[in-house]
């Protein structure tokens, strides 16, 4: 055969058949990136619904994978809890529903106390009920956090938990010595003058309101919000907010 005739031949052959969707869409699933590229390409007015969920699947597998490496990362070097490029990057990423759950868990395993500040953070800015709020608090009063957390961070969890008048007032001095501005939401509670009795109207903290008392609690409370929290994972324009 010539090679003229050949090269015929070759051109006579019919082209390989494109990749079955559904191997495309299992790649993309799995965090592929050439075949999420080649979904992403797709005008979103042509792509399926099981492409749609496979595009979104497979940037989450991506995310946990980045969640993975950054959980490796903080372990083989710590000082990173400390670095606000780091730490921003482990906040957004704790904020995906598909990867927090193994983020936080992973933080919590490595009890550094920048972890348990972190779990805090989303427990007090969360929405109350929420399942990433009721797993991040579940962490943080565990015990793989709670004996690794800095004394502000313990303290504010034991003001959170009190229930009786006379445990708060002997927090009073611990709270003007180790408090910190997280503390403030949470004394706000002890200058209501309603909320207990029958119809709720009566006073919770009465301990707190004779002069005395009521100065030191005021005095804590202002030692507290002046000693500032700055967390690394927040940028200055969210410090000062």
């Amino acid at each position: 055969m010539t090679v003229s005739t050949a090269s015929s031949a070759r051109a006579l052959e019919p082209a390989a058949p494109p990749a079955h969707p559904s191997a495309l869409l299992d790649r993309a699933r799995a965090g592929e990136l050439g075949a999420l590229k080649e979904l992403e390409l797709r005008p979103p007015r042509d792509r399926t619904v099981d492409e749609a969920l496979a595009l979104a699947e497979g940037h989450a597998a991506l995310a946990r994978n980045d969640a993975a490496r950054l959980l490796a990362d903080l372990e083989r070097d710590p000082k990173l809890f400390e670095d606000r490029a780091t730490m921003g990057y482990a906040y957004r990423l704790a904020l995906d529903p598909e990867v927090a759950p193994t983020l936080l868990a992973g933080l919590a395993a490595l009890t550094h106390p920048t972890a348990a500040d972190l779990l805090y953070d989303l427990v007090a800015r969360g929405e109350p009920g929420a399942r990433l709020v009721l797993l991040a608090e579940d962490l943080l009063l565990g015990p793989a956090v709670r004996g690794e957390t800095s004394k502000p961070l313990a303290l504010l969890l034991e003001v959170r938990a009190v229930r009786t008048c006379p445990e708060i007032l002997a927090f009073v001095p611990r709270i003007a010595e180790l408090g910190d501005e997280r503390l403030g939401p949470l004394l706000e509670r002890f200058r209501s003058r309603k909320g207990c009795g029958p119809k709720n109207q009566d006073d919770c903290w009465v301990c707190l309101r004779d002069e005395s008392s009521e100065r030191a609690f005021d005095e804590a409370a202002k030692a507290a919000a002046d000693r500032a929290f700055s967390a690394p994972w927040s940028t200055a324009a969210q410090r000062a907010k």
